[in-house]
């Protein structure tokens, strides 16, 4: 099977859960991570065949976000501020509006100066260790 071949079938099978872009956002997440690409290599590599090992997974990956599984859950990994976070079913998966807030407090802390932050039970402690790496 080639690249562009499963990119539809996630398109088609993820569509009416997800809608169009939503769906195309989580397979371009998907395949980018599995076959460690970024979005124009895919574009270009549309007629790349695929290993049995990389068909096998990206199925198995399928077959979860069917499921409604969160994309960051089944890949295991979650972006946040510049850093990658390990996610699982028991981790609050960072949220874009938290970047927003972690940004927020960069930029108010380098016009006030020193800044003491205290997290506790927060998920995954992506602000405090966003926060510590900037």
């Amino acid at each position: 099977m080639t690249l562009g071949e499963l990119q539809k079938t996630y398109h088609d099978k993820l569509s009416p859960i997800y809608g169009q872009r939503e769906a195309k956002a989580i397979a371009r997440t998907v395949f980018e991570h599995v076959l460690e690409v970024n979005g124009p290599t895919l574009a270009f590599e549309r007629f790349r065949l695929l290993t049995a090992h990389q068909l096998q997974d990206l199925t198995a990956i399928l077959e979860r976000l069917l499921n409604q599984e969160p994309v960051q859950q089944v890949l295991g990994s979650a972006p946040f501020y510049d850093l990658t976070f390990k996610v699982n079913r028991h981790v609050l998966i960072p949220r874009p509006e938290t970047e927003e807030l972690v940004d927020w407090i960069i930029k108010d802390q380098k016009e006030k100066g020193a800044l003491n932050i205290l997290d506790i039970g927060t998920g995954s402690g992506c602000i405090a260790v966003s926060l510590a790496a900037h």
